[in-house]
């Protein structure tokens, strides 16, 4: 006997095997959980890649990839914290997602490093370390306290070790480019009270003149190798 076309429905939606129906339900999921591509993400794997910057990126393949309009090179007034003449350019101007990107030779075939101070950036690594992760949740992400560089110099604050910790496996210091620093605004006080932590000498998160003020991550990046 024939079903009418409103019974048929209803029949073939009966029979359908539970493993159809989850599969189904399976990739509707996947449409809505695609991941973001590279190029347009803002994911720092230390020693990988910066969003689209990879290893063997040229500035070139950079325009190609983001938009001409997103890459502006930069000229030979460009500095490291060194002071020393490198040739840059700037990934997303005029967007809290800028990031200096420093290449190898003046030819810009391959990246040196990258890296952004700007408060509020939107780059982190996949651990979630960003502008303005506070230094002991670092410890907590780590696993125990880490070395860093004294302050208020050209490279105040850099990360010098994780000195054997859980970030050490996936954002190698010879790879992952951190700086911690006072959160702002600050005042003089919390100035004063990091003075036994200046200079180019190296110190523990666990000396106790760091509990002084909001201590934050102020830089953050990625180098090449």
């Amino acid at each position: 006997m024939l079903l009418p076309p409103r019974l048929w429905r209803a029949s073939v939606t009966a029979v359908l095997p539970l493993s159809l129906l989850l599969a189904i339900g399976a990739c509707v999921r996947d449409v809505g959980q695609r991941p973001v591509a590279p190029s347009h993400d803002r994911l720092l794997v230390p020693c990988e890649r910066a969003g689209p910057l990879t290893a063997d990126t040229s500035e070139d393949e950079l325009k190609r990839v983001v938009g001409p309009e997103h890459v502006v090179s930069l000229g030979e007034t460009a500095r490291d914290r060194g002071h020393n003449a490198v040739t840059a350019s700037i990934l997303y101007p005029d967007t809290a997602g800028r990031l200096r990107v420093v290449w190898k030779t003046p030819r810009r075939q391959r990246p040196h490093y990258v890296e952004t101070t700007v408060r509020g950036a939107p780059w982190k690594t996949r651990r979630g370390i960003a502008i303005g992760t506070g230094v002991y949740e670092l410890v907590r992400l780590n696993g125990g306290d880490f070395r860093f560089r004294g302050f208020f110099w050209d490279y105040g604050g850099h990360l010098e070790s994780w000195e054997g910790g859980l970030l050490e496996t996936h954002h190698p210091a010879e790879c992952f480019l951190m700086a911690i620093g006072m959160q702002a605004p600050a005042d003089r006080r919390h100035f004063d009270a990091l003075a036994p932590l200046t200079g180019e000498a190296v110190f523990r998160t666990d000396h106790p003149a760091l509990r002084a003020g909001p201590i934050v991550v102020v830089l953050v990046g990625v180098r090449f190798p």
